[in-house]
C-alpha cells in the first residue's frame, strides 16, 4: 500500500534497489577475475540455494574446489538467515571459511559486522545470493556489488516460498523498467 502512495521517482528508486549488478546461472559461472579487476576484495555468499541446496548438507566437489581457488584471491564469508546452526557450521568448516548466521538480511547488521571485522569498505564487497528481497536489496542499499544467481533447487522453507511470491511481482517490475528476464545472464 505504501509503495502505491510513493511518487514515480520514489518507486523507480525503490525498484533500482532490487536490480542486481550481475546476474549469473550459479556461483560456478561468475567471472571472478572481473570482480577482482573491479577492486572487489571480499565475497559474501548466501548459503541455502546459493552454495548448497536447502535440502542437503553435502557439498559437491566442484564447489569445494571453487572455494579453495577463490580463497587465494579473496576474503570469503557466508552471510545467512538460516536457523540451521549445524548446517552452516559444517558447510563453512568444510570450506574453511567464516560465517554469520541469523543475519537478518536485508537489514544492515550482518553486513556491518563483516565491514568492521575485515576492515573492507562496502564498495569492495560483492554479495552473491539467490533472493531479491534479502541478498540483492540488502547489498544494493549499502552500495555493495550485488550478484544474483538462480536458485539451486525448488525445495525451500515456508518463509522463502512466501518471499518468492513477492519476487514474482518484483521481476515483472524489473522487466518493465530494465528489461530484466530470468535466464538472460549478464555481468
Amino acid at each position: 500500500m505504501i509503495f502505491l502512495l510513493c511518487t514515480k521517482l520514489e518507486r523507480n528508486l525503490i525498484m533500482s534497489l532490487f536490480y542486481p549488478n550481475i546476474y549469473q546461472k550459479n556461483i560456478l559461472s561468475i567471472d571472478y577475475k572481473k570482480l577482482k579487476e573491479k577492486g572487489i576484495r571480499l565475497l559474501i555468499y548466501d548459503l541455502d540455494n546459493t552454495i548448497i541446496s536447502y535440502e542437503t548438507n553435502i557439498l559437491d566437489k566442484e564447489i569445494i574446489d571453487l572455494f579453495k581457488k577463490l580463497k587465494k584471491s579473496f576474503q570469503i564469508v557466508v552471510l545467512s538467515n538460516t536457523t540451521n546452526s549445524n548446517k552452516i557450521k559444517n558447510i563453512c568448516n568444510t570450506l574453511n571459511i567464516e560465517y554469520i548466521k541469523f543475519a537478518c538480511k536485508p537489514f544492515f547488521l550482518g553486513f556491518y559486522k563483516i565491514k568492521r571485522k575485515y576492515n573492507v569498505s562496502y564498495d569492495k564487497m560483492c554479495m552473491i545470493g539467490d533472493q531479491f528481497l534479502t541478498d540483492i536489496y540488502g547489498s544494493n542499499k549499502l552500495g555493495l556489488t550485488s550478484c544474483l544467481i538462480d536458485k539451486i533447487s525448488d525445495v525451500e522453507g515456508k518463509y522463502t516460498k512466501f518471499k518468492r511470491k513477492i519476487e514474482k511481482r518484483i521481476i515483472k517490475s524489473l522487466y518493465k523498467k530494465y528489461n530484466f528476464e530470468r535466464g538472460k545472464y549478464y555481468d
